[in-house]
């Protein structure tokens, strides 16, 4: 009998992964309620609106190497359709995608292939410990544990309950800031499509 697994990305706390990029939505006033950045890591079912139809580059974007199946574009979370395609063939629950033009620093030479906004739109109440604590800015009636770095965080350092293993098949939880989590399935078939490197996956431990 195989035993269950849930993984952690590590996305958000790599430096790699936010991107030098802008979009439109950056001069929106920086109302705690109408901020998607924070609305979608909270959960939030959000609506195309929310979310940029295009970002473009910085000056300082390096453009001679490849996107990353996941990334930060200044905001929002834009993922390949590579690792779109896979996320569709699973449980998404109110979670989805909306189209987004990534172009290059010219604000017109689009980058190749499609690409999409992630909106997580799912919460489960199952993590147990293994953060660290808030950071200053984060108050702590808000949230009780931020994810470590990346390149600190392990397998089995992250702890949570039997509730993560029902529902969608991606999610975040109130009770940790800056990561969202995938059943096994699903990091498995990422895996096995070639794109789930970006992600940053590390197991966590079912108590």
């Amino acid at each position: 009998m195989s035993v269950p697994v849930v993984w952690a990305s590590t996305v958000m706390v790599s430096l790699s992964a936010k991107m030098p990029f802008e979009n439109a939505l950056v001069d929106v006033p920086r109302d705690p309620k109408l901020d998607t950045s924070r609305r979608n890591k909270a959960g939030e079912v959000l609506s195309a609106e929310n979310f940029p139809r295009e970002v473009w580059g910085m000056p300082r974007l390096n453009q001679s190497r490849p996107l990353p199946d996941i990334f930060m574009g200044y905001g929002p979370w834009i993922v390949s359709k590579a690792a779109a395609d896979v996320m569709r063939q699973f449980d998404m629950g109110q979670g989805g995608f909306y189209p987004v033009r990534v172009l290059k620093k010219d604000l017109k030479t689009p980058f190749d292939g499609e690409w999409f906004c992630l909106n997580f739109g799912n919460v489960k109440k199952a993590y147990m410990g293994g953060g660290r604590d808030p950071t200053p800015y984060i108050p702590k009636d808000y949230i009780s544990h931020t994810m470590p770095g990346s390149g600190i965080i392990k397998d089995n350092m992250l702890m949570v309950n039997a509730d993560a293993l029902v529902g969608p098949d991606i999610w975040v939880d109130p009770q940790i800031y800056d990561t969202f989590f995938v059943s096994d399935r699903l990091a498995k078939a990422l895996k096995e499509a070639g794109v789930a490197r970006a992600f940053g996956f590390k197991k966590c431990k079912i108590i």
